[in-house]
């Protein structure tokens, strides 16, 4: 297509101007073969023609959300570069169809999905490794990552107690140790 590189991981199209489309650079699906992107590109004519539209060195762009009535206004959630620490995690929002874009400040990394409440654009909630966050006032704030039960587990083992311990490492967050009765 001559346009993009990389591949492509988010795609929006907005809901009150279908001739504008954004597109996320980067593979959604965290696995050990990705293909990472170059930030966030945006269509004015359905997707016929491509210009940037910010976050160049995002390098994987997992959500895009548009606001339904305003399609200068998108949130990103932004994986960044998953084999390392990265600056560019995080939820980002442009008011201005991507010449600038804002970091959210969503309290956890790795974000993997964005929901906006199509009722109240203010309500907000971002999925991430941390489990989920709510935001009520459109990712000013957001709900602690630390009221959760759990999020992924990467291992799992026991030990040799009686009764036994359940011993498990969660992805970013912490361990636990639970007896198993």
């Amino acid at each position: 297509d001559g346009f993009f590189g990389g591949s492509m991981g988010a795609v929006a199209v907005a809901e009150s101007d279908t001739s504008v489309v954004y597109a996320g650079g980067g593979e959604k699906t965290v696995r050990g073969n990705v293909s990472f992107g170059y930030g966030i590109w945006k269509s004015a004519d359905a997707g016929k023609t491509w210009a940037r539209a910010g976050l160049e060195k995002s390098r994987f762009v997992s959500r895009l959300r548009i606001h339904p009535s305003n399609p200068n206004v998108v949130y990103a959630a932004v994986l960044g570069d998953i084999f390392k620490p990265d600056a560019t995690r995080g939820v980002y929002k442009t008011t201005d169809g991507g010449k600038t874009f804002k970091g959210a400040n969503a309290p956890h990394g790795d974000h993997h999905d964005l929901w906006i409440d199509p009722a109240n654009n203010q309500r907000m909630i971002i999925a991430d490794d941390g489990g989920a966050q709510v935001s009520e006032d459109g990712g000013a704030t957001w709900s602690t990552m630390m009221n959760q039960p759990t999020s992924q587990f990467y291992r799992v083992t026991t030990d040799n107690s009686f009764p036994y311990r359940i011993y498990g490492a969660q992805q970013d967050n912490s361990t636990v140790r639970i007896r198993h009765r």
